[in-house]
């Protein structure tokens, strides 16, 4: 990005992540929706945190 701001391969990437992470997440809110055992609520909220935290970091870039 900071090499070439305009790229619009960028933006391509980006949408395409985005759709991946809808589709992540409405993957996650079916599971979520299952009763969970204690490692499968633990796994899926340390997930949920990593991939929180790496849209966080890409958005600050």
């Amino acid at each position: 990005y900071q090499s070439n701001p305009n790229d619009t391969k960028l933006l391509a990437d980006y949408a395409k992540y985005m759709s991946k992470y809808a589709d992540m997440c409405d993957k996650f809110d079916k599971w979520e929706s299952q009763n969970l055992n204690a490692a499968e609520q633990a796994y899926y909220i340390d997930v949920q945190a990593r991939v929180s935290k790496k849209l966080l970091e890409v958005s600050n870039a």
